[in-house]
């Protein structure tokens, strides 16, 4: 039996070359960057604001950020990382993402499109 149905592999296949074109883009951990606390460590990681599990989209620049594995973790897997995520756009509920991509996510204003094309070059 296969972990992951034909769907879904299909899905990360077609979203894998936006996500490595964002991770040139921004090749650096972001929270690290707004301020959170810790020491960067471990590969950079797409992080998904709006996760995928609450019904975010994975392929859409407006809905990631560069994390490395500690912050990644960070912010999923504690109350300092939660409320930090929060309050810096890193971390986003159902109930609001969608109305929250549609102003533009991380990037207000923007289009999918528009970031697509400024992250692809």
């Amino acid at each position: 039996m296969n972990a992951v149905s034909a769907g879904k592999r299909d899905e990360r296949a077609s979203a894998k070359p936006v996500r490595q074109a964002y991770r040139r883009w921004r090749p650096y951990c972001e929270p690290h960057r707004m301020g959170a606390p810790g020491k960067c460590f471990g590969a950079l990681h797409v992080h998904e604001p709006w996760t995928r599990a609450r019904g975010g989209p994975i392929d859409d620049p407006r809905n990631m950020a560069t994390a490395c594995d500690f912050h990644n973790t960070w912010l999923s897997q504690s109350a300092g990382g939660l409320a930090f995520g929060d309050e810096h756009g890193l971390l986003v509920s159902a109930e609001r993402g969608p109305a929250w991509l549609e102003a533009g996510g991380r990037f207000p204003g923007e289009t999918r499109e528009s970031m697509v094309e400024r992250v692809m070059g």
